[in-house]
């Protein structure tokens, strides 16, 4: 659950310094900051519905074993290796059932499915912690000569890179 009077607070602070403070304070600014949080609190809740609990407990049993991911490439490649597994045992169902049952092939798809999903998600929450957006080359290293490229956010370089000549 959402901390409500502390989200507002951040939600306010933030407009203060932008000096919007005062539309913050009415009643149906309040009002509004909460049917919006309403609404999120809905979709998080549909969202972790849709993931079923094996999911999350393969996810959690591989953060047990293994810890997180440690760089893009290496969550790559586990994320292939589960794909390729469950490629496998999607072709074992329906090419080379060597006298198992339908229902234990069936299972071996749900466990490999179940796999790449966890792989898949733990991938997404390392790039979401740990994958910084590549910026150009006054942000990357500091070089202001060519100015930013046109599709960089910053616009100025800090304070501290403008000469005066």
């Amino acid at each position: 659950m959402i901390d409500r009077e502390k989200a507002y607070k951040e939600f306010r602070d933030e407009f203060a310094s932008k000096n919007e403070y005062y539309v913050l304070e009415s009643f149906s600014a309040k009002r509004a900051f909460n049917a919006a949080l309403d609404l999120m609190e809905k979709e998080i809740a549909r969202i972790k519905a849709q993931i079923p609990q094996a999911v999350i407990d393969e996810l959690r049993r591989s953060d047990e074993l293994h810890g997180d991911m440690n760089s893009i490439d290496t969550g790559l490649k586990v994320v292939m290796e589960e794909l390729g597994e469950l490629s496998q045992a999607v072709l074992q169902r329906e090419f080379e059932k060597r006298g198992r049952s339908d229902r234990e092939l069936r299972g071996n798809i749900i466990e490999e499915a179940t796999q790449l999903a966890a792989m898949g998600l733990k991938m997404y929450r390392y790039v979401i912690n740990n994958v910084k957006a590549r910026g150009c080359a006054a942000c990357d290293r500091g070089d202001y000569q060519l100015g930013h490229a046109e599709w960089c956010e910053k616009v100025t370089p800090p304070e501290s890179e403008v000469s005066d000549e």
